[in-house]
């Protein structure tokens, strides 16, 4: 009877703690907090802060901030930078679906995961941060006012009549350059113009 009575206590105590014992998941308050910066192209859109992502079709976690894969090896839950290769893992994370998962060490409560999120195994039409980024649209080129337009051509046409200004001795020496390396005028032309006035005066004294 004392064990009984003992055993209620212990009950109603516990219960008045609030301690329970069947809340499997620790969903974590995440109003205000934003990490989008360290989510990679691949990540789903939508989510500011996101802490954890599930692939079901792969039954493997993603950390965000600490760029972590967690997956299975040998029945142990081990962590690396990149998944093993020559195993059923993907390669293009783009095109399989990702659960958003705020809660302390994930893979604790996987068994319940793959329950939960099984529906979303062959589901390839989940938008990511790529699509977003890849089409963003291009910054407009700021606006010149006449005034600026004005000041720009003052300093352009200073600049192209400055005898100091590098730009000017430039110019001035690729024209010199064009005039003495250019061809110059032909002879024949002068000569046979001499010749034809030479003619004229002699037929002119004949005429005399």
């Amino acid at each position: 009877m004392k064990r009984y009575v003992l055993a209620v206590v212990m009950a109603l105590m516990l219960s008045s703690c609030g301690v329970g014992y069947y809340h499997h998941t620790s969903t974590i308050d995440v109003a205000g907090r934003v990490n989008i910066s360290l989510q990679p192209s691949w990540g789903p859109l939508g989510y500011d802060y996101a802490m954890f992502y599930y692939f079901p079709d792969f039954d493997f976690y993603y950390d965000v901030e600490r760029a972590l894969f967690y997956y299975k090896n040998y029945g142990r839950w081990v962590s690396a930078k990149r998944l093993p290769r020559g195993r059923k893992y993907p390669v293009d994370l783009h095109r399989f679906y990702k659960v958003v998962i705020n809660q302390h060490n994930p893979w604790v409560y996987n068994r319940q995961h793959r329950s939960l999120y099984k529906r979303y195994k062959g589901v390839h039409t989940q938008p990511s941060l790529r699509d977003i980024r890849e089409f963003r649209m291009p910054e407009r080129c700021p606006e010149v006012s006449p005034r600026q337009g004005a000041q720009r051509e003052r300093i352009r046409n200073s600049r192209n009549t400055n005898p100091q200004n590098p730009q000017y001795r430039r110019g001035n020496s690729q024209r010199n350059d064009n005039i003495t390396h250019g061809n110059p005028p032909s002879r024949s032309g002068s000569s046979n113009n001499k010749g034809r006035a030479a003619n004229n005066r002699s037929q002119g004294s004949r005429g005399r």
